[in-house]
């Protein structure tokens, strides 16, 4: 596409000589010859000031709030609507294309993701999942710098996605990115909250604040559908919200989607599920509790997509391992790795271990550097309650001295 077509009837001052555009960036590390770059600040991009005088020479256009020294320059009063309008016509509109799911919450984004793409996929709903683990798609994968990458990323990858065929994509939606606007203008088909526990504190101010930014998928009209753990206070409240577009699901309280009967095996779990008044029997390799309410996340989020109760069971089965979710090995003694990195996700993983093994538990794990450091004595209460022996080790302490962390 050429400029004018891709900036036609978008207000803006500046003169253009109309050259061919191959790519939209706003970070100049993804800088592209023949690109159009847009001057955003903040998480999803560096600005204007880090491109060198030869740049100029490589991209068509440079599109910003204050006129810069370049030949191709459209000022406008505002970048990142600007960029919306620009994306949607430069990919063919993606998002008119697929259906789109957005997990948030604490703790279980990864899990739900990984295991409702996989049954969407088993289902024949050709599926993709953008998070954590990066965007993966039809045997394909690629790596993402953050868990929620920023507006012109997620488009990018959004167009490979659906140049494969691909119908629904699942993608983990962190708290940065909804306080940092990374995927702004974005409307979900289903929004996911799946609980909210300690984390962050370094970034946000207080629990409070983590919680409001948690609800903003949720209270800004960016999802059609909302689905949402009721046995989570802060999910009661988004539910209350906005019930008409809510579907619930829990173990504890009232829900439209709930589970009952619960037993472990040392295959896994077994237990009956009921999804507004239509009851179905799950039995999955999927251990813990923490796993109840993510199956649970993921019924709710196949039935919206017209995935029958029959195509849920089958697929839930034999879920794929999910790298750092609870992985198990067994060799006369059990070995278990697990990301828990909150003091939540400690104290569940710890108690499933617990009930794995009439031996000893010894907990090995650590805290990042340069993170919320009001957790660390947390982990260490609930490591020192729970497992028979504790080695605090090295979790990337960045710029920290691992010793300080330790000793937190």
């Amino acid at each position: 596409m050429k400029i004018s077509e891709l900036f036609d009837g978008i207000k803006y001052d500046g003169k253009y000589v109309d050259l061919e555009v191959s790519s939209l960036f706003c970070d100049t590390r993804r800088m592209v010859k023949g690109g159009v770059f847009f001057d955003i600040q903040g998480e999803s991009g560096n600005g204007f000031e880090y491109l060198k005088e030869d740049d100029f020479q490589n991209i068509v256009a440079v599109v910003s709030q204050k006129p810069v020294n370049c030949k191709n320059n459209l000022v406008v009063e505002n970048v990142i609507e600007c960029a919306k309008i620009i994306l949607d016509r430069f990919y063919g509109y993606p998002l008119d294309k697929i259906k789109l799911i957005g997990i948030t919450g604490t703790n279980g984004k990864t899990s739900v993701t990984k295991i409702a793409c996989e049954i969407l996929n088993k289902s024949g709903k050709r599926s993709g999942s953008i998070g954590t683990l990066g965007a993966e798609w039809c045997g394909k994968k690629i790596s993402i710098k953050n868990t929620t990458p920023g507006l012109f990323e997620f488009y990018e990858i959004l167009s490979k996605m659906i140049a494969d065929g691909v119908e629904c994509v699942v993608c983990e939606v962190s708290a940065h990115a909804l306080r940092q606007d990374r995927l702004w203008g974005v409307r979900f088909d289903v929004g996911v909250f799946t609980n909210l526990t300690q984390d962050h504190l370094d970034y946000f101010c207080d629990m409070d604040d983590y919680a409001r930014a948690k609800r903003e998928l949720f209270q800004k009209n960016c999802c059609k559908l909302h689905v949402v753990n009721v046995d989570d206070k802060v999910g009661r409240e988004i539910a209350e919200f906005n019930e008409e577009k809510t579907i619930t699901y829990g173990i504890e309280n009232p829900s439209d989607v709930f589970g009952i009967n619960f037993v472990s095996t040392n295959a896994g779990q077994e237990f009956v599920v009921n999804a507004m008044d239509e009851v179905f029997f799950v039995k999955t390799n999927l251990r813990g509790e923490f796993n109840r309410y993510n199956i649970l996340a993921v019924v709710c989020i196949c039935l919206l997509l017209g995935v029958g109760a029959e195509s849920v069971t089958k697929g839930l089965e034999n879920i794929s391992r999910i790298d750092g979710r609870f992985n198990v090995y067994d060799n006369g003694k059990i070995a278990i790795i697990d990301y828990a990195h909150t003091p939540d996700g400690l104290e569940k993983i710890l108690k499933e271990a617990r009930r794995m093994t009439k031996g000893r538990v010894v907990c090995v794990f650590g805290c990042g550097g340069d993170r919320d450091a009001t957790k660390r004595p947390q982990m260490g209460s609930i490591a020192e309650k729970l497992a028979d022996i504790t080695i605090i080790t090295s979790d990337n302490p960045r710029s920290e001295d691992p010793q300080q962390i330790i000793t937190d």
